[in-house]
């Protein structure tokens, strides 16, 4: 698990406005990888729960770790693109942005 956490570290760090042919989808797809209810954070906190206790101190800090590295990514992308939130309207399935 550590592993992972260090590669998904990595893969956050190397992001930058310029991966994403559409700008805010592409932002919007990093924010539900990492974030959403079904992203990599909640799937990795379910494994931790099952971790022995003597590993879970270590393996805490690193998880803490990867959520803030992935939500200051979030902060930055949208900065750079000069967006305050994305929205997604469930009637048109059309994301709203605010700037």
């Amino acid at each position: 698990m550590k592993d992972k956490i260090q590669d998904y570290l990595k893969e956050i760090n190397e992001t930058n406005i310029d991966n994403f042919t559409n700008k805010i989808e592409g932002i919007e797809q990093f924010r539900i990888k990492f974030l959403g209810k079904k992203g990599v954070m909640n799937k990795l906190f379910e494994t931790f729960k099952t971790m022995p206790n003597d590993q879970k101190r270590e393996m805490g800090q690193l998880l803490n770790q990867l959520k803030t590295a992935a939500q200051n990514k979030h902060k930055q992308l949208l900065q750079e693109k000069r967006v305050e939130k994305i929205t997604v309207d469930k009637d048109s399935a059309q994301l709203k942005i605010q700037t």
